[in-house]
């Protein structure tokens, strides 16, 4: 690949306010070299990022949040320890589609870091774990934060005491994620669509951590074959969940609903195509779907066993 260093001087001058990123490099041949709102061409790839050097990961002006957001970045391995104490919002397709990234230490860094946009991490094959120890200040990510994360085996939530808001797609199709414990995201208020949705081999999420949650969209936790229980008694602020919630969870035999107080809005086929529960004692979801208390009336639009038509 040709870099065009007139073509990039050019369209850095014109984004000096705004989030800049490189759309598809694969071999990471532009590394900005300078603070400035230009910076010269470097080619070769590189498979690791410096760890004492911020120019080259990436941060063209922290005080404007200009950053380089490697996307399509095929050749990186790892990126290190971040420096990059001042920077404070990034924009969509960081670190998106870098399809060899192991891992990234560089998290623990960003303390003054408060939003990020869309595609964070997104399709990033070999990614094993992150942990968000450092991400004290994070309140709100867009859409598809680590969807598609296939390697993805550990995501730890520490960290993201201050996190609020997430968009659709977050940790969808994780399909080597086990487990994930919510503890730290107690101020979160509001998930988007597809939440941990098509994530097969999840077996157990612990939402004693989601007191404020008060929202999430359709296709929570759906398509998790795995998964055998979830207990919902600290879910105690949650008000609306949308359609197609647990839905086609077939390994799914215990549901526990106490904490299910606030709910008042719920959307179709919830624990749709769920054969092995044979029974769900949830007054609360009834009384939302209009059924009644007893053994046949709990869950009226749920026959056991599923008819076949539902769940081909």
């Amino acid at each position: 690949m040709r870099c065009n260093v007139l073509q990039l001087s050019m369209r850095c001058f014109f984004a000096q306010h705004t989030i800049f990123f490189l759309p598809a490099f694969p071999s990471l041949c532009e590394i900005p070299r300078s603070p400035g709102p230009c910076f010269k061409a470097v080619r070769g790839t590189m498979a690791s990022i410096p760890r004492d050097d911020p120019a080259a990961r990436g941060v063209i002006s922290v005080d404007t949040a200009r950053v380089l957001t490697y996307a399509n970045a095929t050749a990186i391995v790892r990126m290190h320890d971040s420096n990059d104490a001042e920077l404070r919002e990034v924009g969509s397709d960081w670190m998106s589609c870098c399809c060899q990234l192991v891992s990234w230490d560089g998290v623990m860094g960003l303390t003054q870091l408060t939003s990020v946009g869309d595609h964070w991490l997104s399709h990033c094959a070999r990614l094993t774990s992150l942990d968000c120890v450092g991400l004290v200040q994070l309140t709100s990510v867009g859409e598809h934060w680590l969807s598609y994360c296939v390697g993805l085996t550990s995501f730890d939530c520490a960290g993201l005491q201050q996190l609020t808001s997430v968009g659709d797609y977050w940790l969808s199709r994780c399909t080597k994620l086990t487990d994930l414990n919510c503890a730290g995201l107690e101020q979160l208020v509001s998930v988007g669509d597809h939440w941990l949705s098509s994530s097969i081999n999840l077996t157990s999420l612990d939402c004693s951590g989601l007191a404020n949650l008060t929202s999430v969209g359709d296709h929570w936790l759906s398509k998790c074959g795995c998964l055998t229980s979830l207990n919902c008694s600290g879910l105690v602020n949650l008000t609306s969940v949308g359609s197609h919630w647990l839905s086609e969870c077939a390994s799914l035999t215990s549901l526990d609903c106490t904490g299910l107080a606030q709910l008042t809005s719920l959307g179709d086929d919830w624990l749709s195509c769920c054969g092995k529960l044979a029974s769900i004692d949830c007054p609360r979801l009834v009384a939302l779907e209009g059924g009644d208390d007893s053994p046949e009336g709990r869950c009226p639009r749920r026959p056991r066993p599923p008819q076949p038509t539902r769940c081909p």
